[in-house]
C-alpha cells in the first residue's frame, strides 16, 4: 500500500520504505519505525491502516505506539525531575552563601 505521508516520513528518517516494512529488528531501525508509526497515529491514521502500510498486524502497531508513548512520558518525567533537583541544588547553594535569591 502506497501512502504519501509514510513516504515523506521515511525520507525524513533517511530510511527506505522497504527498511521500515522489513522484519529487521536492530535498535536504530526499530526506533525509527516506532517514531513513524507514532506520527502516523497522531495524524489520525487507524492502527489497521498503519499496519497495512508498514506490513504489520494492527496489534503490533498498537504495541509500538503505546510503548513509544510510555517512553516519551518517562523521558519527560525524568527531565522534569532533573530540572527540579537542579533548581533545588542551586537554591541550597545560594542559601549557603547567604544570598536570599
Amino acid at each position: 500500500m502506497k501512502d504519501e505521508l509514510f513516504s515523506e516520513l521515511c525520507l525524513q528518517y533517511n530510511r527506505t520504505e522497504a527498511e521500515i516494512k522489513s522484519r529487521r529488528r536492530d535498535a536504530p531501525l526499530a526506533s525509527d519505525r516506532k517514531a513513524i508509526a507514532t506520527k502516523l497515529r497522531n495524524k489520525g491514521y487507524a492502527f489497521t491502516h498503519i499496519g497495512l502500510i508498514m506490513n504489520r498486524h494492527h496489534t503490533s502497531i498498537l504495541y509500538i505506539v503505546k510503548t513509544g508513548e510510555k517512553l516519551e512520558y518517562r523521558k519527560e518525567r525524568a527531565r522534569k525531575y532533573s530540572e527540579y533537583y537542579r533548581n533545588k541544588k542551586i537554591e541550597a547553594k545560594q542559601n549557603a552563601e547567604g544570598n536570599p535569591n
